[in-house]
């Protein structure tokens, strides 16, 4: 080799390697360290001593009358094509890093066994794959044989690089029932075939080389339950997954293959599985009975099911793309989570004889806008509709406890509350709740409505509550100090017939919140405490509503002629640059009413 930058060096009879000489000269002072890059041998030579680290993935060199490999104890890496040595049929290590066999295998920790080189071994010889954990690319090329010792005991696809089999006489071999496999590998798929059978029945798990592509695919058939499992570690899934299967199963396990989503555009829209223990029907897995909905298939987009189910299992439906759903009177529950994050669903038809909605059950279904709660419903859950796309909702006599934020994080701005009630648990109620009407003031009336400070902005949020012929404006967020008082003050308010008004406003947390509830109740009940609040701190409310953008308020407050007129001369520039135009109007009308002279309100502005 007529190179000045490699320096050989002859370390047995007939063989010479090949380093780096620049290497050598500024990296080390003992040549013995210096990786090979290059090899000559020989044709006589049949054993080949490898003493130094060698690394020459792309030589086209070969050395065919080489038949063993010997590997030094200071060897760390090799790295060489099968055709540099195609005839080894045996490799001897004394290096840690290496494993003695019939094929190049890396050995890390004992544990982890990387498939290098199977050489390139004639038909019917043997490839010993007992322990491989991993295998590179190149390592069957060239190889002839299909005949593996072992099932590969990978963890998935993806320590299988993707040419790891390329120009072997497994790529070579026609496809059956549209694969190709080595030993338990799937090596190749025909995408245009309309059904590809796995044929797993003799291994634990058939394992896809990685970045198999399953996107085309219209049908995947499979036999064993952690065959399935490995479509989950490929970027894309097929259509549809049938396992065909005398595993047996737990609930949650079918579950997890139903769902099996990979990002928010790619997952498995539909599901079958056959066995002893479920049964499919129209892309729900049910029980064998038929009693209990276990899981449905992504992709579904309108749901019945049929009578005599009687329940779902936990979460049957989560994240499924569904539209509708009908929901047989034979059901006497809608389990926890059953349709949580089902972004699409629009309607619901609840069975007859459903008493409970339990925790999350329609929990984040952004696009449920409407719900009927039929009459036989009981009880609503922790967090059913928690952040769900709710507008409105219908109530019925029967229902007897809202559960802890059943309703939080909703569009929901009005509910009647039916008598039966019984519970109301902590913040139960909209978020955005501005109306709540009843016919008797229900137990823990202050769980269900008061919010913590500057939660949704609820320092700032009230309801109008209506019971018994009177209303009175309930701050959401109460100075917890007070909160027991300010609902023994509703309770008095409405439980006896001779009080006209309430004064809700000194218990709301913010100045601005305390404003809003005094002008409402002045200008409802003409409320002498209401009126002398908003009057001493009218410049700190009206500054606040302005500064918040709430015009409407601001411009009641001054129409009922609660702003002294230095404050509305300060006011009125402010009004004009944050352009409310009704305001300002409002502010110069109640001026002119005053007396104030048109030149000093010009001047002031």
């Amino acid at each position: 080799m007529k190179n000045e930058k490699l320096y050989p060096k002859e370390k047995q009879k007939g063989v010479v390697f090949y380093r780096n000489k620049l290497a050598f000269h500024d990296m080390s002072e003992n040549p013995e360290d210096i990786d090979a890059i290059d090899i000559d041998v020989d044709d006589e030579v049949k054993e080949v001593v490898i003493c130094y680290d060698l690394t020459m993935p792309d030589s086209e060199k070969s050395f065919p009358n080489v038949e063993s490999l010997v590997i030094k104890s200071n060897v760390f890496e090799i790295r060489i094509p099968n055709s540099l040595f195609p005839n080894v049929k045996w490799v001897q290590s004394e290096s840690d890093r290496f494993k003695t066999g019939n094929c190049l295998v890396l050995n890390e920790g004992d544990v982890f066994f990387t498939l290098l080189n199977t050489f390139c071994k004639k038909e019917g010889e043997v490839i010993e794959t007992d322990d491989i954990t991993e295998i590179k690319n190149g390592a069957f090329s060239g190889c002839e044989s299909t005949n593996l010792t072992s099932a590969i005991d990978v963890c998935c696809g993806d320590d299988i690089e993707p040419d790891a089999f390329a120009g072997s006489a497994f790529a070579r071999q026609p496809f059956i029932n549209g694969v190709k496999m080595a030993g338990n590998i799937v090596i190749d798929i025909d995408k245009t075939s309309e059904e590809i059978i796995i044929p797993d029945d003799d291994y634990e798990k058939a394992i896809f080389i990685a970045n198999t592509d399953l996107t085309m695919v219209k049908k995947l058939v499979v036999h064993r339950y952690k065959t399935a499992r490995q479509v989950n570690y490929d970027t894309n899934f097929p259509e549809m997954l049938v396992l065909d299967t005398n595993d047996s199963l737990s609930g949650v396990e079918v579950r997890e293959l139903a769902h099996m989503p990979s990002s928010a555009v790619s997952y498995l829209k539909y599901f079958s599985i056959s066995n002893h223990d479920y049964k499919t029907i129209d892309g729900i897995v049910y029980t064998k009975n038929g009693k209990m909905v276990v899981a449905g298939s992504l992709g579904l987009e309108h749901v019945v099911i049929p009578e005599g189910v009687e329940k779902f299992g936990h979460s049957a439906f989560r994240n499924c793309k569904i539209r509708s759903v009908v929901l047989p009177d034979s059901m006497d529950r809608i389990r926890a989570k059953a349709f949580y994050q089902c972004k699409n669903l629009k309607s619901v038809r609840i069975g007859d004889n459903v008493d409970t909605i339990e925790e999350s059950a329609f929990a984040e279904c952004c696009s449920l806008k409407h719900i009927d709660i039929p009459a036989g419903i009981k009880t609503i859950n922790d967090y059913a509709f928690l952040n769900s796309g709710l507008e409105s909702i219908e109530l019925h006599e029967g229902l007897l406890c809202l559960g802890c934020k059943a309703l939080f994080g909703t569009n929901i701005e009005s509910v009647h509350l039916p008598v039966s009630i019984k519970k109301l648990e902590y913040n139960c109620l909209g978020s955005n709740l501005k109306e709540l009407t009843m016919e008797t003031l229900p137990p823990d009336f202050g769980a269900a409505c008061i919010m913590e400070p500057s939660t949704f902005d609820a320092d700032n949020k009230i309801i109008k509550v209506y019971c018994n012929e009177k209303h009175l404006y309930f701050p959401r967020s109460i100075n917890p100090s007070m909160s027991s008082d300010a609902i023994d003050e509703v309770e008095h308010f409405f439980k006896n017939p001779r009080i006209k008004t309430a004064s809700m406003w000194k218990y709301a947390f913010s100045i601005l919140c305390q404003g809003k509830v005094a002008l409402l109740e002045y200008l409802d009940f003409g409320s002498e405490s209401a009126r002398e609040h908003i009057e001493k701190y009218s410049y700190y409310i009206l500054s606040n509503m302005m500064q918040e953008g709430s015009e409407e308020f601001a411009a009641k407050m001054v129409k009922a002629g609660l702003v002294p007129n230095d404050i509305l001369q300060k006011m009125l520039p402010k009004a004009e640059n944050a352009e409310m135009l009704t305001l300002k109007a409002y502010m110069l009308n109640q001026l002119n009413l005053n007396g104030v002279q048109e030149e000093k309100i010009s001047y002031a502005i």
